[in-house]
């Protein structure tokens, strides 16, 4: 019994020395086909360098440094602008900007003014056309003065009545500017009367004078409203 267990523990050491010994030459053999791996790498690169030439290595060499050559000059710096020109060219740029706004102003300027003045004369003359449609009233109060004037005595005191009436509507048109325009007896002028007739020059009379008035004119503050309509001596 004692034997059977010897040779057991015998047999059993046997395997172990065995599968270790196996493990060994599996590990040596495993190392060998590396190294040779890489050693036949670096045999394949030495040959393809060999086989490039000292020439071609050089002209890589040389390519690389002039790439580095290249690149240099560009990081090397940029020149900067000269100072002086630079103040030239804002001082110019500032004179036009100072020149451009003072034109701007000039202009609003006119502008201003011209939109008061257009208002002045709005405001003046806003009432220009009411009094305008109100002078063939003023024309019918005139031909009816000029007939009662030729009536009885009865009707004296509606001529009284309407002469009244005429003063006061006078007034109010004075008052917003109404005036009439001079013309019997005055030189006849262009701008202020309309020659409807001509009459020849007798004793005493001039030569573009008026010496009757058909119907009368009106200035509206500084303007002809309407021109006077007259007869005017002419020399023949």
């Amino acid at each position: 019994m004692h034997e059977e267990k010897l040779k057991a523990k015998k047999l059993s050491e046997n395997s172990s020395d065995t599968l270790r010994g196996t493990f060994h030459e599996d590990l040596n053999k495993a190392s060998a086909e590396t190294f040779e791996e890489k050693g036949t790498e670096e045999s394949s690169r030495d040959y393809i360098n060999e086989e490039k030439g000292p020439e071609e290595n050089e002209s890589a060499a040389t390519t690389g440094e002039g790439e580095q050559g290249e690149e240099s000059p560009a990081s090397g710096g940029e020149t900067q602008e000269d100072p002086a020109k630079m103040i030239e060219a804002l001082q110019a740029e500032l004179a036009e900007t100072q020149d451009r706004l003072l034109r701007i102003h000039a202009e609003f300027d006119n502008y201003r003014k011209r939109v008061n003045k257009e208002k002045e004369e709005w405001i003046q003359y806003s009432c220009m056309g009411l009094v305008e449609k109100l002078l063939p009233v003023l024309d019918n109060f005139d031909l009816a003065m000029a007939s009662l004037e030729q009536q009885s005595e009865e009707t004296k005191k509606t001529f009284t009545g309407i002469t009244m009436i005429i003063k006061q509507l006078q007034e109010i048109l004075q008052k917003e500017g109404l005036q009439p325009i001079e013309a019997l007896g005055k030189e006849f002028n262009p701008v202020y009367h309309e020659a409807v007739m001509q009459a020849p020059a007798e004793e005493g009379m001039v030569e573009n004078q008026i010496v009757e008035e058909f119907r009368k004119g009106y200035l509206f503050k500084d303007k002809v409203l309407r021109a006077s309509m007259v007869k005017v001596v002419q020399k023949g």
